[in-house]
């Protein structure tokens, strides 16, 4: 036998190549099916690191009489945790995001992120209600303001009710006779304080410098007239004996225009006082609700005491 371990071989790859080319097609859609898992895969890779974090304030409750609620409910995180895992609460933020009603189940978390000082010192808690999960970054954020809009709504109830108690109020008031002069609901959802020219504390200093304006003016004119006819000053000898002091008087008038202002600008009144604390309390979240009786008729006193108000403030003399 001969010894062929040191011979070299020819290989012959003619066939192979014949095999290929026979099934071409073969071929073909290995490569549409490999470029397809390629760009399926890419696609989900892009979707599975996406995280979104919503910032949450849980609030501070308050009393009708304005003292502080101990250890509420709905300041606690484990509260605000606990709505963030309802299927009732994450389907309709999964719709809201776009995604199947069941997607969210096992990707929200909420964690607390710091302690924060509420408006009369107490600490309040502050959270992030965060979705992870195999979901665009737009899924992601949409899907986490909407579990923390749920999660403020359903944390606010009682101020919810407080302006279905004002709103009623003031339907009933409206239907009575005689009708108020002046009846609004002011707060979130009903009336902006802007709009309430009665509140607005630039419109009240409009309103003194118009009625200062009415005696500074005249006041200004005798007091320029007077001025001119006293002194021995000649700054306006052009305008003759008449012409001096009469420019006097004008320029007295204007130096009184002008003072109104000024002084509307720096008198208070116990009226901007009230006006003050009304605007500080619907910064707090109230609503308020502003009426003005017919004239001859008294305030329904009965109708405004079943909207159980935190306090009843006066404005004006009447």
């Amino acid at each position: 036998m001969a010894d062929v371990r040191g011979a070299e071989q020819e290989i012959d790859l003619r066939g192979y190549v014949e095999r290929v080319v026979a099934r071409w097609w073969i071929v073909a859609i290995c490569v549409i099916a490999a470029v397809a898992l390629s760009y399926a895969l890419s696609g989900t890779e892009d979707r599975k690191l996406t995280r979104a974090a919503a910032t949450v304030f849980l609030g501070q409750p308050v009393t009708p009489n304005g003292a502080l609620v101990p250890n509420p409910l709905s300041a606690n995180p484990l509260y605000a945790a606990a709505l963030a895992r309802q299927p009732a609460y994450q389907g309709p933020a999964a719709e809201a995001a776009g995604l199947a009603p069941d997607a969210l189940k096992g990707h929200v978390s909420v964690e607390l992120i710091s302690t924060a000082v509420g408006t009369k010192g107490t600490a309040v808690p502050l959270v992030q209600v965060i979705v992870q999960g195999p979901f665009t970054p737009a899924q992601s954020a949409d899907a986490a303001n909407a579990l923390s809009a749920a999660i403020v709504a359903e944390a606010n109830r009682y101020t919810d009710a407080k302006r279905d108690d004002a709103v009623a109020a003031r339907d009933t008031l409206a239907a009575r006779q005689p009708a108020p002069l002046a009846l609004v609901a002011i707060g979130a959802g009903e009336t902006p304080l802007r709009e309430v020219d009665r509140l607005d504390a630039t419109a009240a200093r409009r309103r003194l410098q118009r009625s200062m304006v009415r005696w500074l003016m005249p006041f200004g004119f005798l007091a320029g007239l007077t001025f001119t006819q006293i002194t021995d000053l000649h700054t306006f000898d052009f305008a003759g004996p008449w012409g001096q002091p009469l420019i006097g008087g004008l320029l007295g008038m204007g130096s009184g225009f002008l003072g109104s202002f000024a002084a509307a600008a720096s008198v208070g009144s116990e009226e901007d006082d009230r006006i003050r604390s009304l605007r500080n309390r619907l910064q707090e979240g109230c609503w308020l609700l502003l009426i003005e009786p017919a004239a001859g008729s008294e305030v329904p006193w009965s109708v405004l005491q079943q909207a159980r108000p935190k306090a009843v403030v006066r404005l004006g003399e009447g």
